[in-house]
């Protein structure tokens, strides 16, 4: 059940079709990535790009894999809410091919997902040492994906619920494995 579209397209789709390509996803906020208004298209503001992708301490950034086209946002945004403490108005999932990102030089090594949903854990990937070359890359495929409507899917909150219910409900997620404010949402709800 993919939410709807930001803009134009559906996540996963791109411009190749229904090809199984793997995109790598992150939470957004897809009003700070459209255009500024008077400033050149292709132009991100760095306090966009500061805003909105955080290095850690070790320099990484976090992103989950997604091969499953359409599906793809769904999964990923089922890990970012197996975690919420309470439900946001709405989450936003946008997704960038990986083999564009490592045709930039964009580094990336496995590391634990940290989601109550068992099979997700295995599909969170880090993007290691990023410099201000990679993370600028990182950044133009990112406004690419949601300028275009392509490759972002907003959920409401009550879509993020729904992903929580039907996660539950085939076993994927334990309800008491959720924050106590989610666990009420998805209980009401089932």
């Amino acid at each position: 059940m993919a939410g709807p579209i930001y803009a134009a397209g559906r996540s996963g789709s791109l411009s190749v079709g229904d090809l199984d390509l793997p995109y790598l996803g992150r939470k957004c906020r897809p009003e700070i990535w459209e255009p500024v208004p008077e400033w050149p298209l292709h132009e991100i503001p760095a306090t966009v790009i500061c805003n909105e992708l955080k290095v850690d301490e070790q320099n990484t950034l976090s992103f989950w894999s997604a091969t499953e086209g359409v599906n793809g946002a769904d999964n990923i945004a089922l890990a970012f809410a197996s975690n919420l403490k309470s439900f946001p108005e709405s989450l936003c999932i946008v997704l960038v091919p990986e083999e564009d990102l490592r045709e930039e030089d964009v580094l990336f090594e496995a590391s634990p997902g940290i989601t109550p949903v068992a099979d997700m854990k295995d599909r969170h990937l880090n993007a290691i040492r990023v410099t201000p070359d990679r993370m600028a890359a990182i950044a133009r495929y990112r406004a690419n994906g949601v300028r275009s409507g392509q490759t972002v899917t907003l959920y409401s909150r009550q879509q993020v619920i729904d992903l929580l219910c039907e996660a539950v409900r085939v076993n994927r997620l334990q309800l008491n494995d959720l924050k106590p404010d989610v666990q009420r949402a998805v209980r009401a709800e089932m």
